[in-house]
């Protein structure tokens, strides 16, 4: 879960994630700022990011962006292999139609890409393999 929690990371794993940056920090949950560059579109925007280390799940919520909302949830399962399973899900609306229209074509895409770039920072910290099912 380290990786998926460690936001001020994103911009050296994510492409089109710029710049991050994280304020009022707790044990378990601290707001964050993405500032997000995608061909011609850039943008920041803010979520509230809650860690629950029992359940294994972080939550995201919107604060303020370019979104009419933002939701979304990773689950965290260890597996007996040593691996773990990672269960994501994202809900947005994105203001500007015309953008919103771009995303919703490319949405799988995007979130395989996503994901990719998360087994693969796993894969070059932990030495994790890489999974066959993304």
């Amino acid at each position: 879960m380290a990786v998926i929690t460690d936001v001020r990371a994103y911009p050296q794993f994510i492409p089109w994630i710029t710049s991050m940056r994280v304020w009022d920090d707790q044990a378990h949950e601290f707001k964050a700022e993405a500032q997000v560059a995608y061909k011609l579109f850039r943008e920041r925007f803010s979520t509230h990011v809650r860690v629950d280390p029992v359940a294994n799940r972080v939550s995201i919520g919107l604060i303020r962006g370019p979104f009419r909302h933002l939701r979304s949830q990773w689950q965290v399962r260890a597996q007996a292999d040593g691996g773990s399973e990672i269960e994501f899900f994202i809900d947005l609306d994105i203001k500007v139609p015309l953008l919103n229209g771009i995303l919703t074509r490319g949405f799988g895409k995007f979130t395989q890409r996503l994901m990719q770039c998360f087994e693969d920072r796993a894969a070059a910290l932990y030495g994790a393999q890489r999974s066959d099912t993304a």
